[in-house]
């Protein structure tokens, strides 16, 4: 087991905020808790490819909701060690709303600003750019990740929920949801949320888990938008049911390669997430047909046209 040094250079204002840095072990998985956020380093895809860093600045407030943390890592090798997600460094909302049915969800606000860059110092002046990264060979998303059930206790677990919905920020190295190579993207449904336009696609991960992705039209390092709208839209047109549960909100970057011997910085200078009860949104985008969901109204018509012709 190998362990790393890790020096992060903050943004000015908060460099006198406590932080705790998570240890940059190998095969670790750790927490820390700010009461209203926890912190993870999630790595289930690990291998000795390559290690992980995580280092959390523990300063939000109740005035803002808002907080920092950053990871730098590094998963080198190949073919399906270049291809798998090694690690998902994220933040987890503790509410006291949560879990809540769909049907009473009035609002899921996101106020976020990052930074992905080579190397492992990041300031205020980080800035992403997709030349830099592709010059590494990066492959990394970023990402809200929702997990759904029909029970209020699965719907808390990212291992027992039925459902996962993903809505994309980002993505670099060719990095696409589940669903994107066998869905029609010219009949996806979309929908536009805080000034870009997400499109559709469902597939089934490797834990039999449903995964609906919204992916976006642009990469993005700012967002600041009620994103409601687009799990209002999933049981509005009957992707879903309404009466499933949100339990996890996590926010953060999924992690699969970078060129050997490339560190990656995902610095996360600001993060607000915030969900509330109420009435939901009304779904405006018209409802389009795509992959499986074709195959089903086929199906359907078939049935429909035998039974007259009997």
């Amino acid at each position: 087991m190998r362990n790393y040094t890790l020096s992060l250079l903050l943004a000015a204002g908060v460099a006198s905020a406590q932080t705790t840095e998570i240890m940059c072990e190998q095969f670790k998985n750790a927490t820390t808790n700010s009461g209203r956020y926890t912190y993870l380093t999630d790595q289930w895809g690990m291998d000795n490819s390559g290690f992980q860093c995580m280092n959390v600045t523990l300063n939000d407030t109740a005035a803002t909701n808002s907080t920092s943390f950053s990871a730098t890592w590094q998963w080198a090798g190949t073919s399906y060690n270049a291809t798998t997600v090694h690690s998902f460094p994220n933040i987890n909302l503790n509410s006291d709303v949560l879990p809540i049915q769909l049907s009473n969800l009035s609002s899921l606000k996101l106020d976020l600003s990052w930074s992905m860059t080579p190397g492992e110092v990041a300031n205020a002046t980080s800035t992403t750019t997709a030349s830099s990264l592709a010059a590494i060979d990066v492959r990394a998303d970023v990402a809200l990740d929702l997990w759904l059930d029909e029970s209020p206790t699965s719907a808390q677990s990212a291992t027992y929920a039925g459902t996962e919905v993903m809505i994309w920020q980002a993505a670099y190295g060719g990095v696409s949801p589940i669903g994107y190579t066998s869905s029609i993207s010219a009949t996806a449904p979309s929908l536009k949320v805080g000034g870009t336009t997400y499109t559709l696609y469902h597939g089934s991960n490797t834990n039999n888990q449903s995964v609906y992705s919204w992916h976006p039209s642009k990469n993005m390092t700012s967002f600041n938008a009620d994103v409601s709208p687009l799990l209002s839209y999933l049981w509005q047109k009957e992707y879903i049911e309404e009466s499933l549960y949100l339990g996890l909100v996590q926010w953060g970057s999924e992690a699969i390669h970078s060129a050997g011997g490339e560190n990656v910085t995902f610095w996360a200078r600001s993060v607000s997430l915030d969900v509330e009860r109420g009435m939901p949104a009304t779904a405006s985008a018209a409802p389009k047909v795509s992959g499986s969901t074709a195959l089903g109204w086929l199906s359907l018509m078939s049935a429909v046209l035998v039974c007259a012709l009997s």
